[in-house]
């Protein structure tokens, strides 16, 4: 938990206890109508907020919907652990679920560090020259770009201040895409996060004209070796610099992506709110410093969740909340056992501020995202200028509204009209 002194914010360690989980049983209810009262129940939860100065900072309720179809809800604060953090609990529960149904006493190896180490590294690197590398490197980078970050056009007016609510859309991008994309990534050397950045990347600049622009990233920021089986919040928001040249190849856009998120990936610690500090950024409460958009993959190894006897699917639940204009997260989905693949397709979370954009849009959005996609799983010698990257629908609408609306005219000739109305 966290604690606020007069020598400043402190963390305190508390010893293990006993985990709490409510258990709802549905069964009562008629069938149809299970579902729909466990919805509202975790929508009621998911609104409880958290004391981060009193345990515990994460919530689960077991929900009974059948003799054998249970759903467990784990409600938490950002501050117990971030995305691979849940991949690794996903394991763990697997492994002593597993353990208890063979009698056993459920094991976990050791860890060499504990998060208060990392903490304690932590402080002592900010007075490295490698801190001061990092620092100089995240200045220069910066330098010269706009203030506020793009974000798309809205037909809703922005708040004066933040109001953070929001809502979220989802899709799925179909194996056969992925696995496109992938035989194009071992062709060219590069990774999916730069091929869906670049994506992105694209719809932006098709949508806001702009050539040079900031979106922010969520890195794991886990390059100590020690830290990749330990549970924690390390991941660090950082602000990757884009730039589109419609004349360009999207094999030249995906390389030049490429190389801006490995230098990312190599100044990964430095903190975001220390890049606003030294940047001098002036602080608005309509809207975040550097970016409105945010776009991460989560890459962590998810684990299938088949053991003893269950089988079960992570889903993510949303909470009603946006940290920004759109925030957009690709998730891939585990393989099934022997499938030669290394996914089953990629989930798309489409994050997205309700006071900024209606549903309709955020959905035009995501719709453009996805037929994007499919144009990068195909030929990268073509230009974005010359492509369609809105799609043949959305160019139509476009048209459409840009002729505006059409009427037959009152007279068949100017002159005709003149002399009508004289």
């Amino acid at each position: 938990t966290c604690h606020d002194s007069e020598d400043g914010p402190f963390q305190k360690v508390h010893p293990p206890w006993r985990v709490a989980v409510n258990v709802i049983d549905l069964t009562p209810l008629p069938e149809p109508a299970r579902r729909a009262a466990m919805d509202a129940h975790m929508r009621e939860r998911m609104r409880t907020r958290f004391d981060i100065a009193v345990l515990p900072l994460a919530r689960w309720h077991l929900y009974r919907l059948g003799e054998d179809t249970w759903n467990l809800l784990q409600i938490e604060h950002h501050f117990v652990h971030d995305g691979w953090s849940a991949s690794l609990f996903l394991q763990e529960i697997r492994d002593a679920y597993d353990a208890c149904g063979r009698g056993a006493e459920p094991w976990q190896a050791p860890l060499p560090v504990q998060y208060q180490d990392y903490a304690r590294w932590y402080q002592e690197w900010r007075g490295t020259r490698d801190f001061a590398a990092q620092s100089t490197y995240w200045l220069g980078k910066l330098e010269g770009c706009p203030a506020e970050g793009v974000t798309f056009g809205s037909e809703l007016p922005r708040p004066a201040r933040q109001g953070f609510t929001g809502d979220c859309l989802r899709a799925n991008v179909p194996e056969p895409v992925v696995t496109q994309i992938d035989q194009l990534c071992a062709a060219h050397n590069v990774t999916r996060f730069s091929v869906f950045l670049s994506a992105f990347a694209l719809l932006v600049w098709r949508y806001t004209a702009e050539t040079d622009f900031v979106v922010g990233s969520a890195y794991s920021n886990r390059r100590q070796i020690d830290t990749a089986q330990m549970l924690g919040m390390f991941v660090n928001a950082l602000p990757i610099r884009l730039s589109v040249d419609g004349e360009q190849t999207i094999a030249s856009l995906v390389h030049a992506t490429m190389r801006t998120t490995l230098e990312a990936q190599d100044n990964q610690e430095f903190p975001l709110t220390e890049i606003v500090k030294r940047l001098g950024l002036p602080r608005d409460h309509a809207r975040n410093p550097l970016f409105q958009l945010m776009f991460a993959f989560h890459d962590s190894p998810r684990p299938l969740l088949e053991f003893g006897g269950l089988t079960g699917e992570l889903w993510i639940e949303h909470n009603g909340s946006a940290k920004n204009d759109l925030n957009v997260v690709c998730v891939p989905n585990p393989p099934q056992p022997g499938s030669p693949l290394s996914h089953a397709g990629i989930n798309v979370l489409w994050e997205y501020d309700t006071e900024i954009f209606t549903q309709e849009t955020a959905a035009a959005l995501l719709a453009g995202f996805l037929h994007i996609l499919e144009i990068l799983a195909g030929n990268w010698e073509t230009r974005p200028a010359g492509a369609d990257l809105l799609g043949e629908a959305r160019t139509a609408r476009a048209l459409e509204l840009g002729r505006g609306p059409r009427s037959d005219p009152p007279s068949e000739t100017v002159h005709a009209g003149v002399d009508a109305a004289i």
